[in-house]
């Protein structure tokens, strides 16, 4: 039986890919881990060789036994060399388990309860979880960055660590490092100890002490190094705020950190729990593996999203940062006491970054991110019928289906009793592990309320309704009715039933005006009978009114029926639905109608849907004039609709060169890219009038590129090819490596630094860049007989 605990700890990798592969829609095997000790604190201290990518580390842990007769314990640890192991300064006898961690034999077996030190020195050249970025790319012109992703169990690659949510502990990190650069790291910056000042002394380096005085879980450790500066403020209720950004950028600082402020402060007032730790900052770094990664107190995010205020109008940070932030109360706070309740954290920090761009900028940005959930969600649905509450869930179910899920909560019971009910669940689990049922139990215990027929429906099974929907207009016994003929036609399974939800249903009368009554839908087939008035002429009916439910739904209307909807809805989601339905609609029928439509002032989500659709009646002059028109809109995003549905035939009629001095990058992108393709003759002058415009991610410069080379038949040799190649090197970011890439792709030609950049690129730790570059060469290889320089 001795180290039969640690070798069960062990395991657990192996157990975990085995429950992974479960299918089953209502439950899983409980996927937490065993252990025998409760670490408590983590003392860290690192310095880093960067030259040979290289962490030397010193790791002290508090900890206590959990059962008798401890006499062992097991450590994640991949990869990792160790120096010497201490037990309350002993030392300690142990075993390498390759390639996952180390077994730890103690010469003592542990009194239940007593607090220990455990002492590890080590050393490891990590191939995950902390990165080494810029220090020996041999132009000098990338950024000199270390930084780490530990989630999922990454940290163990630089930190032997019980790398696990189950095991919270609070931490204190000290980094060694080149006084010239900047290190954050989670919690609060120390000043310096009398140690930290004698070993600066020694070593000419500088110690950055961080200190977590609440408890997180390991895979929220982080580091962030580099040239940065920082900018500080704070919230209404008194919380520093750092925002971190690249020292040579200082005029992407504020565009970047916009609204972040404003979001701490919405969302104190919106969860009704403050802010749960002592500070909060934000670093930017290059080539990250995602988008963003929410350390406790401490996000990072790939420096792609860093913008100025010119690309703030096409992209921003503002959605990411309201996610992350959001994450510090939702799986930061609390976390996720395994991954089949992964969407305690990911529903909810996506949830509630919709809530805070609905703050900012209101009811319709709101309404159109739902309504971009749900397209999302039933297209993945077609082939993806997991639950939510389900490791093996998929993106888009724990993000997107979760967000709007928790709308149709809010729905089911109100929006101030689902707060009152989060707050308790929230400051009941605080710094702790949750499950699935700890939220639904939240509601019973706060409000009285047993959702476990909502939670089945919508988190323990897959799957959305479809709703069958008829209706009429009739008269009975000296009385108007609507007749709402509702049948659930989804695929019934033995997991799979048929949903029960209030419904919103909404009759129009032909003098602009509306009745809406709620109904709840639950059989397989219901007839309502909706008395309506006697005195109006109804025209029509929305069923499910503002789209809040999550469903396919076929609803047979008529042309004046949809057009109706379309111009005097009064959600603009059913306006947009209406004109959807549309869509295989004679153009001539609806032409008028819709020009009709463009001349009142119209959400720019209508206008897009109406251009796509007006964009066939290419030789039309209304349609023409329409088009030119809106291109010179004030509203970007009018414009940017133009330029993406605008096609050579509509192009013809009117110069729209116009367009490549736009405010927008991604309009001057769409534009150059176009005329370019129709209209290559006119190079030169198109070249001219986009100057030095870079774009996001250097797009617009390399079309430039391309179109250069390819229009003017340019060799390898020239001055334009070499700029391209150069850009496939490690000396660029990896989104502009990608769009290099692409465009090389199309040429089908290459030199050798485009190669060799292409080549090291193919091996990168960051997948999205590697993939493509795989993809790169693959192509070559295949359609452009360039298979030597791959041999």
């Amino acid at each position: 039986m001795r180290y039969l605990f640690a070798l069960l700890l062990a395991s657990f990798s192996i157990i975990s890919s085995i429950q992974a592969q479960h299918t089953c829609f209502q439950h899983e095997p409980k996927e937490i881990r065993n252990r025998n000790v409760d670490y408590l604190n983590l003392d860290l201290h690192v310095s880093f060789d960067t030259s040979l990518s290289i962490v030397n580390g010193k790791a002290s842990y508090s900890f206590k036994p959990m059962i008798k007769n401890v006499d062992s314990l097991y450590l994640d640890a991949v990869d990792i060399n160790l120096d010497k192991i201490k037990l309350d300064g002993v030392e300690q006898n142990f075993k390498v388990l390759q390639p996952q961690g180390i077994v730890i034999y103690l010469k003592n077996k542990l009194d239940w309860e007593k607090i220990y030190k455990l002492e590890i020195d080590y050393s490891a050249k990590p191939k995950r979880g902390l990165y080494f970025h810029g220090w020996n790319e041999k132009t000098n012109r990338q950024e000199k960055q270390i930084w780490t992703q530990g989630q999922g169990i990454d940290n163990r690659h630089w930190i032997p660590i019980f790398d696990d949510p189950i095991d919270k502990i609070t931490t204190n990190i000290s980094v060694e490092f080149n006084p010239k650069y900047k290190v954050l790291s989670n919690g609060v910056l120390q000043k310096p100890s009398k140690e930290d000042k004698a070993l600066e002394k020694k070593t000419g380096n500088k110690v950055w002490r961080y200190v977590m005085s609440k408890p997180h879980a390991s895979y929220l450790i982080m580091l962030g190094i580099g040239d940065y500066g920082v900018h500080y403020s704070k919230s209404k209720s008194g919380v520093p705020i750092q925002s971190w950004y690249y020292s040579k950028m200082p005029e992407r600082r504020e565009p970047t950190y916009r609204y972040t402020e404003q979001i701490m402060d919405f969302f104190e007032s919106e969860i009704g729990v403050n802010y749960p730790w002592e500070t909060y900052s934000q670093i930017p770094v290059v080539d990250f593996l995602y988008g963003a990664m929410e350390n406790t107190t401490a996000t990072v995010f790939g420096d792609f999203l860093q913008v100025d205020s010119r690309m703030f109008q096409d992209k921003n940070y503002v959605g990411v940062n309201a996610h992350e932030m959001a994450h510090q109360w939702f799986g930061d706070l609390i976390t996720a006491k395994s991954a089949t309740h992964l969407w305690l954290q990911e529903t909810f920090a996506t949830h509630y970054a919709k809530l805070a761009q609905k703050h900012l900028f209101g009811e319709d940005n709101y309404d159109l991110n739902r309504y971009r959930e749900a397209k999302g969600v039933l297209a993945q649905s077609i082939t993806n019928k997991n639950p939510i509450a389900f490791s093996s869930a998929g993106s888009i179910m724990i993000y997107q289906k979760g967000s709007f899920v928790l709308d149709m909560l809010k729905k089911v019971i109100g929006r101030e009793e689902y707060n009152k009910a989060v707050k308790y669940y929230l400051e009941q689990n605080k710094y702790n592990n949750v499950t699935t049922y700890d939220f639904e139990d939240a509601f019973h215990d706060v409000l009285g309320y047993n959702l476990k027929w909502f939670f089945d429906q919508w988190i323990r099974r897959g799957g959305e309704p479809h709703y069958q929907v008829k209706h009429s207009f009739i008269s009975s016994n000296n009385k108007n009715y609507a007749l709402v003929e509702v049948e659930q036609i989804q695929e019934i399974t033995n997991i799979l039933g048929y949903f029960k939800m209030p419904i919103d249903i909404e009759v129009y009368y032909s003098d602009g005006t509306t009745q809406k009554s709620t109904h709840w839908i639950e059989n397989q087939s219901q007839n309502l009978f909706i008395e309506i008035s006697k005195n109006k002429t109804p025209v029509t009916m929305v069923f499910d009114a503002n789209q809040q439910i999550l469903k396919r739904l076929t609803h047979p209307r008529s042309y004046d029926e949809l057009i109706y909807v379309a111009k005097n809805g009064k959600n603009l989601l059913d306006r947009l639905e209406a004109l959807e339905s549309l869509r295989n609609t004679d153009i001539q029928t609806k032409k008028e109608d819709y020009l009709t439509l463009l001349k009142s002032k119209n959400n720019e989500s209508i206008v897009d849907e109406i251009l796509g659709q007006l964009a066939k009646l290419s030789n039309d002059k209304q349609v023409n004039d329409v088009f030119f028109t809106f291109s010179k809109s004030n509203d970007n995003k009018i414009r940017k609709s133009v330029a993406n549905h605008l096609t050579q035939a509509i192009a013809n009629n009117n110069d729209y060169s116009f367009m490549l001095k736009d405010s927008s990058y991604s309009i001057i992108e769409t534009m150059f890219n176009k005329l370019c393709t129709w209209y290559p003759q006119n190079f030169k002058t198109y070249l001219s009038a986009i100057g030095n415009t870079k774009g996001f991610d250097n797009k617009i410069r390399i079309l430039a590129l391309k179109y250069s080379v390819q229009i003017n038949n340019l060799s390898t040799e020239s001055k334009e090819f070499k700029e391209l190649a150069d850009m496939c090197t490690e000396a660029w970011e990896f989104r502009t490596r990608i769009n290099a890439f692409d465009a090389v792709k199309e040429l089908g030609t290459l030199n050798q630094i485009a190669v060799d950049g292409i080549k090291e690129a193919s091996n990168s730790y960051n997948g999205r860049l590697a993939a493509p570059a795989k993809e790169t060469i693959k192509y070559l290889k295949v359609n452009h007989q360039l298979s030597k320089y791959f041999d």
